[in-house]
């Protein structure tokens, strides 16, 4: 049986991280700091506090102190409602509209017709493409970004870096991952700099400058005008939860495109905000933002998706700037 506060618990530990947050968090709902365990993982730190804060049937003094941090983050307000319908993912902007219904006849289509058949060497490409994403580290929170040029610039979503940013307060942490016997590797921390920002807040976009240089090291992932298509597979590279690097690569089919979004099935979680979406040519053709459950039109059951700015609306904004 899965921890039925999952969501609930990447969602704390991508906005409150540091202990100090945390016990801040919890003085403000009536609640001693030191009757809980603030040491280690964010993860580990808000299951044992949500443990607890359950038994003393509490949660929404919690929650309601949460929401005035975060007053429009649909995890906290579902919990908070017990509505399991809104949107799933740190996201402070609009709930985005259902697209595209899928039949089971089209899933039956897809798995008949539509081969999932790759080279090895997609593996191998994968990892390439692995290296240019950052897990980014804020002020409100652990997302995540991506190398876009040469020079040094990182794409990622307005509602992770909603202004511009001042220098030392936002950190790109590259190579944070786990190695093949499951341990941690070392990661390089570069910081993000106040001299570029640019973004739009309609279709949830941010480019930043990161200093030092990373791209010489780790590469970046270039962008160019693309052409999505329903039932495409796509796989996201991500930092789940602000966890070590991960990919989704199981049920990752396009359900609808237009020229503003992207939407798919593809696994994301808390965390995953900024994230390339990549195409089966480890092209990028999305900038993941958000997700949720959705009712299908005429039809009471609840349909999970996924979804990012079609990289297409982001070349159109940028013109020139990602030559640089």
């Amino acid at each position: 049986m899965s921890w039925k506060y999952l969501e609930l618990t990447e969602t704390l530990s991508g906005l409150y991280y540091r202990s100090a947050d945390i016990s801040a968090l919890l003085i403000r709902a009536g609640f001693a700091p030191e009757k809980f365990v603030l040491d280690g993982a964010a993860n580990t730190i808000w299951t044992l506090a949500l443990k607890k804060i359950e038994q003393l049937s509490r949660l929404r003094d919690l929650l309601a102190s949460a929401l005035e941090d975060y007053p429009r983050n649909p995890i906290l307000q579902s919990y908070f409602e017990k509505d399991s319908t809104l949107l799933r993912g740190v996201y402070a902007g609009e709930k985005p509209s259902w697209k595209g219904k899928m039949s089971r006849g089209e899933y039956e289509v897809l798995i008949g017709e539509q081969s999932t058949l790759l080279p090895i060497s997609f593996l191998q490409a994968g990892l390439l493409k692995a290296a240019p994403v950052a897990r980014l580290v804020t002020p409100f929170g652990l997302a995540t970004g991506f190398l876009i040029s040469e020079g040094d610039l990182l794409l990622t979503n307005q509602h992770v870096i909603s202004s511009h940013p001042e220098n030392g307060r936002y950190k790109a942490q590259f190579n944070y991952e786990t190695s093949l016997e499951g341990l941690p590797l070392a990661f390089e921390e570069f910081d993000i700099d106040d001299t570029l920002y640019l973004s739009s807040i309609a279709d949830d976009w941010a480019i930043v400058h990161v200093s030092g240089r990373p791209s010489v090291k780790y590469g970046f992932l270039p962008l160019r005008e693309m052409g999505p298509k329903k039932n495409d597979f796509v796989n996201i590279i991500q930092h789940p939860g602000g966890e070590y690097k991960k990919i989704a690569l199981y049920h990752n089919v396009i359900t609808y495109y237009d020229q503003r979004v992207v939407q798919y099935l593809t696994d994301t979680l808390p965390g995953s905000s900024g994230s390339p979406v990549f195409n089966s040519e480890w092209e990028v053709v999305a900038l993941h933002h958000s997700g949720g459950w959705f009712n299908e039109p005429d039809n009471p059951r609840a349909v999970l998706r996924n979804e990012g700015i079609n990289i297409n609306r982001i070349l159109e904004a940028t013109g020139q700037l990602l030559t640089l």
